[in-house]
């Protein structure tokens, strides 16, 4: 009697033990499961908030510019009207400093471009960035008054696209123009284009 009670007792043991280790297997996938699913959240927040900063620069950049756009349209106004050539010298002295600041500002966003690609986005972590868009602002050659303000060229989308991956997550904006040209910007999440897109933009 008492050997069919401890037959009886391993013959149980057995199916709890593999059940105990199947269970034991359930919990450790569960828990690398919510691993996973909480650094592809971490990842998709951190792509995020770089596309987000960089589009708000972009913005920022393309609206420094506007101001200064009717700065020279004004300054150029009064250099037509004025008569005196010692005032027309001081106005053209502005009308100078007005474009020479529209050119920093162009060149800073020329060296985020060198830094993005460099830095692979925001912070060297092996991302994949799709080139940030050229501002394709143009100025035609200087007239009889002086330098000329910059005009966006006829036919060029006005919908600047910002990328960022690091598989399998994708995050991407855009900056667009409104009703009135290239004013009145905003910026909003756009769908990725992908792997695809960023090998046929080249950099320059």
């Amino acid at each position: 009697m008492k050997e069919k009670t401890l037959n009886s007792r391993g013959a149980l043991l057995l199916p709890l033990g593999l059940f105990s280790v199947l269970l034991a297997f359930i919990f450790l996938g569960a828990l690398g499961i919510l691993r996973r699913e909480r650094h592809l959240i971490e990842l998709q927040l951190r792509l995020d908030q770089c596309v987000a900063k960089t589009a708000f620069h972009l913005k920022k950049t393309l609206d420094s510019l506007d101001p200064l756009n009717t700065s020279i349209r004004n300054i150029r106004l009064a250099i037509k009207l004025d008569r005196e050539p010692a005032t027309r010298i001081g106005l053209e002295a502005v009308l100078l400093s007005f474009v020479v600041a529209q050119e920093l500002i162009l060149a800073q966003w020329e060296a985020k471009r060198v830094l993005w690609m460099t830095a692979r986005g925001c912070d060297f972590k092996w991302d994949s960035p799709n080139p940030l868009p050229k501002i394709l602002f143009e100025r035609k050659p200087p007239d009889s008054v002086g330098p000329q303000e910059l005009t966006w060229p006829i036919g060029v989308p006005k919908k600047l696209h910002i990328e960022l991956g690091h598989s399998p997550k994708h995050a991407a904006a855009t900056v667009e123009g409104g009703r009135n040209g290239f004013s009145n910007r905003e910026t909003e999440w756009a769908p990725p284009k992908g792997a695809l897109q960023r090998l046929r933009a080249g950099f320059f």
